[in-house]
């Protein structure tokens, strides 16, 4: 009998990198992918298919990013969205705009149009080309990360998640090109790739202690403090920190819908 562990073992073997692309979700702890399947996207999908992790097929790509947005504020853990190129990631914006809102991390996987066919600064009317599909993304999500190589998947997927889970959490658009995703990884490459250059946006980073003075600081100078408490506090389980702040300050707490 050809268990799940013998169909991923094959992946490993054969290298391509859409079983990188689940590997790396697989070690993140990733549970379920709502998802839309295309046909820039099918090798995804069939690699998921064969995976321990959950695939939850959706009628709408919107649909797909709301489901892991909500799977993010409801379980506190990374949600994760995979879609195709083009119309169907550009399907995804409304969504990804409100996950940014409300602070979720999620991760929109997207495909774009094969390597061989891109061509910077031209458009060619390859079935589901944009001139610039992350470009789109931007706006809405923390960070955009372009996959230049297969054997960049695994790095690009893991870094792609820290950023999202990172304070402030917001979403980040990870755009893998169609071939890559049938691509064979070289074997001598040990899959441990640096995350692709050229990543844009912010990221969030551990204050550092001048930031915490200057914050102590304004609070010893405020007359009425208030202490307004929202969706980060949550994510952050800091609702000890916030009663012992606020005991210190004799201060009143005040909660946003998503501090609730």
């Amino acid at each position: 009998m050809i268990t799940t562990e013998h169909r991923l073992s094959a992946h490993r073997e054969d290298r391509k990198g859409s079983g990188m692309l689940v590997e790396a979700l697989e070690a993140l702890g990733v549970e379920v992918v709502f998802g839309l399947p295309g046909v820039h996207n099918l090798a995804a999908w069939e690699a998921l298919s064969e995976s321990r992790i959950r695939l939850v097929g959706v009628r709408h790509e919107q649909t797909a990013v709301y489901a892991a947005d909500g799977f993010a504020r409801s379980s506190g853990r990374l949600g994760v969205a995979i879609t195709t190129s083009g119309p169907g990631a550009a399907n995804t914006l409304a969504a990804t705009g409100e996950a940014w809102a409300a602070g979720s991390p999620v991760l929109v996987i997207a495909t774009d149009i094969a390597t061989t066919l891109r061509r910077e600064g031209v458009y060619r009317g390859v079935l589901h080309e944009t001139r610039d599909q992350g470009a789109m993304f931007a706006p809405v999500v923390k960070r955009v990360v372009r996959v230049r190589s297969a054997g960049e998947i695994g790095a690009a997927v893991r870094a792609a998640a820290a950023f999202a889970l990172a304070a402030p959490s917001r979403p980040v658009y990870v755009e893998i090109p169609t071939d890559l995703l049938d691509a064979t990884v070289p074997l001598d490459d040990t899959g441990q790739a640096a995350a692709p250059a050229g990543t844009s946006g912010t990221s969030g980073e551990l204050l550092d202690a001048s930031t915490i003075e200057v914050a102590a600081a304004v609070l010893r100078a405020a007359e009425r403090p208030l202490v307004w408490a929202g969706g980060g506090a949550v994510r952050a389980v800091a609702g000890a920190a916030i009663a012992a702040i606020a005991e210190r300050l004799a201060a009143p707490v005040l909660e946003t819908y998503m501090g609730r």
